[in-house]
């Protein structure tokens, strides 16, 4: 009998957080599941307390395999998933008892390919508490209203139901050997997904965890530049309104904005370095000129989704360029106007 949901766990050195992981998966309210675990070459007891689970459960299905960062894990899940839908769950974090059930009913109600629901944020630092509103149950179509709804919802894998024939449609896959890939899978997949439903249920609790690769050395934020580098150019090829476009471009540049603020002193003059380094004159011209039609369709149409007044990214990368890079005139012309 096929799943009705393939559950991919990618498992790396998480001995302390593993056991509520699994359970969380043991215990969901649909039984219909089959939950994948990708041992990616723990040097823990990682690998052992996945094979005891598999031993008194047959839903589990542990594959063991040489160390190749969590994108080839997740990876992997995806080649050997049955089930008709698939979601995935990090393993240091947990799901409520009623996920599968309750996004599952929601997905087969809206026939949508991609089916996001809510997170709580677990022992996040107060700089990382993200102050998401609550969203309606909410049916979206239409290119930049689902990439908007991606970002606004701080939406990654793990908060998404993927229909599993939309995935093998499009043969979508994360980027190996790449940090943040999250980001890059679940904007690429928006833009190919027909549809997006909402589920306004907070059931994904996700766990502030400062030895995973997101809270580690400064390397780490500056190999997200490097995500940006093959991520950008990839979504803007596949997006067709200026809409769209312009909202990539925003993140892109925002983005730099981020990597800048998690440094001080010298590291972040080497961090503005290699953002300098990245500038092309086609990126000072997008940032100097001001499109005044497209931003006020951004502003209402993000209102819109978001329920609340929404500042420009693009209106914060203006000011945040100019105040790293001041000898570049960024006055912002009526006249000369960007387009997408």
């Amino acid at each position: 009998m096929t799943p009705k949901v393939s559950i991919i766990i990618p498992v790396y050195n998480v001995e302390k957080y593993l056991r509520q992981c699994l359970d969380s998966a043991r215990n969901q309210t649909m039984r219909e599941i089959e939950i994948l675990c990708v041992n990616d070459g723990s040097t823990d007891s990682s690998g052992a307390i996945l094979d005891e689970y598999a031993t008194v459960d047959s839903r589990f299905v542990v594959i063991h395999q040489e160390n190749a960062g969590q994108s080839a894990a997740r990876n992997r899940g995806l080649e050997l998933a049955q089930g008709e839908y698939v979601a995935f769950l990090d393993s240091d974090d947990w799901y409520d008892l009623t996920l599968c059930e309750k996004v599952y009913a929601r997905a087969k109600e809206s026939q949508a390919d991609m089916t996001l629901f809510l997170m709580h944020f677990v022992d996040f630092p107060e700089k990382y508490d993200y102050p998401f509103q609550e969203m309606e149950n909410s049916y979206v179509t239409g290119e930049y209203p689902k990439i908007a709804l991606i970002w606004k919802a701080y939406t990654v894998a793990a908060s998404t139901l993927f229909r599993h024939d939309f995935l093998k449609k499009h043969q979508l896959q994360f980027l190996e050997k790449y940090i943040f890939e999250d980001t890059y899978f679940s904007l690429k997949a928006a833009i190919l997904a027909k549809d997006m439903a909402v589920l306004n249920e907070r059931l994904y609790y996700y766990r502030y965890n400062p030895e995973s690769t997101t809270h580690q050395s400064p390397d780490v934020w500056f190999k997200k530049l490097d995500t940006m580098d093959k991520m950008i150019p990839d979504l803007l090829s596949l997006v067709q309104t200026p809409e769209a476009r312009y909202f990539i471009y925003a993140l892109q540049y925002s983005t730099y904005d981020n990597i800048h603020q998690r440094f001080t002193g010298e590291m972040q003059t080497i961090c503005d370095e290699k953002i300098r380094r990245r500038m092309t004159p086609a990126d000072w011209q997008r940032i100097g000129s001001y499109n005044p039609q497209l931003e006020k369709f951004v502003r209402k149409s993000m209102y819109k989704i978001c329920q609340k007044k929404w500042h420009s990214p693009w209106i914060k990368t203006r000011i945040f360029f100019s105040r790293i890079f001041p000898q570049k005139n960024l006055y912002i012309s009526q006249t000369n106007t960007y387009d997408a």
